[in-house]
């Protein structure tokens, strides 16, 4: 196996297999992807739509990174993700409020293991 895929495979929420579906079962694509998700995963968009309150911008933002973190097997990001799209849709900006610190943190974090794991 993969030392690369090992680690990330050992990074608690991501499912490595589910990834490697995604990718037609090429590591070195599958590896490819987890280095663009590193570089473009939208965290500070994420931030300013927040903290701009333009509820659309945010939206899109949690969709990039619903979409992006379940082709790389990041499941428990990519439903978080979904939580938060979804709430928008449905203007639940309470919900938005009290998650978006833990979705952010959490995104982040993700983002510093994986970086860990294909350094």
């Amino acid at each position: 196996m993969n030392e690369y895929l090992r680690k990330i495979g050992l990074i608690e929420g991501v499912d490595t297999r589910e990834g490697m579906d995604n990718t037609a079962q090429d590591i070195e694509f599958y590896l490819e992807i987890v280095r663009d998700y590193i570089e473009e995963v939208p965290v500070s968009e994420l931030k300013s739509t927040y903290d701009a309150r333009d509820w659309k911008g945010y939206q899109l933002n949690a969709h990039k990174i619903k979409s992006s973190s379940y082709t790389i097997g990041a499941k428990l990001i990519g439903d978080e993700a979904k939580e938060i799209e979804s709430s928008v849709k449905d203007n639940d900006l309470e919900f938005i409020e009290s998650h978006h610190q833990k979705f952010l943190d959490d995104v982040e974090n993700l983002l510093e293991r994986l970086k860990e794991a294909v350094a």
